[in-house]
């Protein structure tokens, strides 16, 4: 079954990164990704469009969960990428 994509996101120009809220059992976790790791990724697209339509993403901060990280928001860099 394919996870839910990425919802209520937020360009944050200032801090260069894409905030949005990402849906794992049910529950609403805050999470981020970083500029370098979206263009990493996804280089020369919208960075907004590229997190709304990636469940790729979405699957990260499920494994970031299962491996403990319970902090709110959760970070993802670029180093949690295989490119």
């Amino acid at each position: 079954m394919p996870k839910p994509l990425p919802k209520n996101l937020w360009l944050n120009e200032t801090m260069r990164m894409v905030n949005f809220e990402g849906e794992i059992s049910g529950s609403n976790g805050k999470t981020f990704i970083t500029f370098n790791a979206l263009d990493a990724l996804y280089p020369g697209r919208d960075r907004i469009r590229a997190v709304s339509q990636n469940s790729y993403i979405t699957r990260k901060v499920a494994e970031c969960i299962r491996a403990g990280n319970d902090a709110e928001p959760i970070s993802l860099t670029i180093a949690m990428f295989p490119l």
